[in-house]
Parts: structure tokens; C-alpha cells; sequence
């Protein structure tokens, strides 16, 4: 996986400003939304006690003035939409920033990589089977690129969920320690399965490389086969390769589901324990309360989504292992005037 950092890395550095306007829009995203969930308890103690509410909370009136509003239910309910339409319209323009990266690296990679090996010594090309040189532009380049989109979508996650963190400690820190509990062991767990599709990854991209590699030389050769009359050998090759690939899907879906089916597990029992903590062992006020469960009910998601998304990064750059070495060691060439042969 090391080594699909070191094959990405040199080409996003000429993409530090989009990079960092991407991050900016995160960001601002995550404010947003943490604004439109921090109004969620003003709307609730409005919903319970009326006008009196407003009554009692000089400090909300204050700040509506500020900002030439009236303090009425109407200005809190709009309060609410533009804190959600912006929030909306923040990561709407992240995702196109986020494509105005991936494309432009994905033509980069492929390039480069086409170059190099177009410039490799002939015994390059009599070393290489075709089929591992079409995994390097074709299937590498892609897992390389499906990488960085999940890197995105673990960092909208991990900066969603430090200002979660935050509101949450705002409204209770007792739960919010009971939650951070459970939601380690959350993590752990994820490694566990982490480590296994890693695994099954590396062994993916080797499996498909070499599933192309008997194609093309069956192909190429097929002469041969007919005139040997080899059919019955190539198809029993062909056949436990298939086999050794179906193997690696079927255990990478198992490690993935039970994956999903233990954060899934542990989720139910962080709700059902934060709600039984609430009511019969810190006493927390009901509007509190509702609102720290509407924050929780946020955050699984965006945990999920950042395991997920760990997963997947280490899925995909454990596929990436040829690339790595073609675009940072090169193979060898010969210079002859200003062409390389």
C-alpha cells in the first residue's frame, strides 16, 4: 500500500491549490452542517414550550438582532433551511472541485505510466506480458485514481466528525465519553477486516493480471494450441485460475459484509446504550437529549462512511503494485540523439 502512496503522491503536488480550495470547501461544508444541527435545539425547546421559549433565551434574541431578524418561530425555521441549503450547496461544489482533481491526475497517471514504458528497452517489452502491461494502464491507473476519491470522502469525513465530537461534548460530555468508548471498539473491530481485504486486494490485482496474461497468450498462440491439440490443458488452466478468482471475490464480499454487519451491530448498541445513560444515569434534560441522538444519528453514518472509506483505500492501493515501479525506478532504456529506445 506504501508503494500506491509513492506512485500518487509526485502527481498531486501540481494540484496543491485545487487541493487546498477542496479542502476549504470540506471545511465550510462542515460548518454548515454543524450550524443547521446546532439550531436543532433552540427549534426543539420552541416546539416544546411556545413563545416562552424565546422568552428565555436572551441570548438567541441577541444574536437574531445582530443579525436583523425577528425572534419568531419563522426566522428560526429559515434559520434552519439556509443553514441546510448551504450546506447542500458547499458539497455540491466540493464534489465538482473533487472531479476537477480526479480526471486531470487519472490523464496524468496514465501518461506518464504509457510514456515510461514506451521508452523502456525493447527487452522491456520481451519481459512484460501484454496483459500485465494493460493492468498497469488500465486497472492500476484506476485503482490508483478510486483511491483518492475515498481519501476525499475519508476526509469530509474525519473533519465532519471532530465538529460532531465538539457539539456533542457541548451538550453532554459524560455521553459523549461513553460514545467515544463505543466507537473505538467500533474502530478496532474495522481493522480487524481491514487487514483481510488489504489482503484479498494485493492478491486480486495479481489474479486479474495473470487472468489477462493467459487470455492474450491463448490468443497469440492459438496456432499452436490447435496444432498440438493442447485445448483440453489450456482449458483446465484457464478454468482453476477462473476458480482462484472467484475464490478471492467470494472472501473479499465476506470480509466486506461482516464488515458492514459488526459496525451495523455495534451502531444499534451505541443508540440503545446512549438513551438507557440518558435517562437513568445522567439525567439529561429532553431537549439535550434529542438533540445529542439527532447528532448520533449523524455521526454513524459519517464513521461508517470513514471506515468504509479506509477500506476501500487500502482495497484499492493494495491492487496497485507494478505501477509504482514503473513511475519511481523506471526500466532500463538506451538514449540514441534525443530519441530513448
Amino acid at each position: 500500500m506504501t508503494d500506491g502512496y509513492r506512485a500518487l503522491a509526485p502527481f498531486l503536488r501540481s494540484y496543491r491549490l485545487r487541493l487546498a480550495g477542496l479542502s476549504l470547501l470540506l471545511v465550510a461544508s462542515t460548518l454548515s452542517e454543524g450550524a443547521g444541527i446546532g439550531l436543532l435545539l433552540p427549534l426543539i425547546g420552541w416546539i416544546q414550550k411556545g413563545e416562552e421559549f424565546f422568552r428565555e433565551s436572551p441570548w438567541l434574541t441577541d444574536a437574531f438582532t445582530r443579525l436583523g431578524l425577528p425572534m419568531t418561530a419563522g426566522s428560526l425555521l429559515l434559520a434552519v433551511f439556509a443553514a441546510i441549503a448551504a450546506t447542500l450547496t458547499l458539497k455540491f461544489a466540493a464534489f465538482v472541485a473533487s472531479a476537477r482533481v480526479y480526471n486531470p491526475l487519472m490523464k496524468d497517471l496514465r501518461d506518464a505510466a504509457f510514456g515510461r514504458a514506451l521508452d523502456s528497452h525493447i527487452f522491456y517489452f520481451h519481459s512484460t506480458t501484454s496483459g500485465e502491461l494493460t493492468q498497469i494502464l488500465e486497472n492500476e491507473v484506476e485503482y490508483a485514481g478510486q483511491a483518492f476519491n475515498f481519501a476525499v470522502v475519508a476526509a469530509a469525513s474525519a473533519a465532519s466528525l471532530a465538529f460532531l465530537f465538539l457539539l456533542m461534548l457541548a451538550l453532554s460530555w459524560k455521553l459523549t465519553l461513553a460514545v467515544a468508548g463505543l466507537g473505538a471498539a467500533r474502530y478496532a473491530v474495522s481493522s480487524l477486516f481491514i487487514r483481510r481485504i488489504r489482503s484479498l486486494g494485493a492478491e486480486h490485482g495479481a489474479l486479474k493480471s495473470l487472468l489477462k496474461s493467459t487470455i492474450i497468450s491463448i490468443h497469440q498462440g492459438i496456432e499452436v494450441v490447435k496444432a498440438f491439440g493442447t485445448e483440453a490443458y489450456e482449458r483446465r488452466r484457464f478454468e482453476a485460475l477462473s476458480e482462484k478468482v472467484r475464490r478471492n471475490a467470494d472472501d473479499m464480499a465476506t470480509a466486506t459484509s461482516g464488515n458492514t454487519f459488526a459496525e451495523g451491530l455495534i451502531g444499534d448498541a451505541l443508540l440503545c446504550g446512549i438513551v438507557w445513560l440518558a435517562i437513568s444515569r445522567f439525567r439529561v434534560e429532553g431537549a439535550s437529549l434529542i438533540t445529542f441522538l439527532v447528532v448520533v444519528t449523524r455521526v454513524i453514518p459519517k464513521v461508517t462512511a470513514f471506515n468504509d472509506a479506509r477500506i476501500r483505500i487500502a482495497e484499492y492501493l493494495s491492487r496497485v503494485t507494478v505501477l509504482p515501479r514503473l513511475l519511481t525506478d523506471g526500466s532500463p532504456s538506451l538514449s540514441w540523439g534525443s530519441r530513448r529506445k
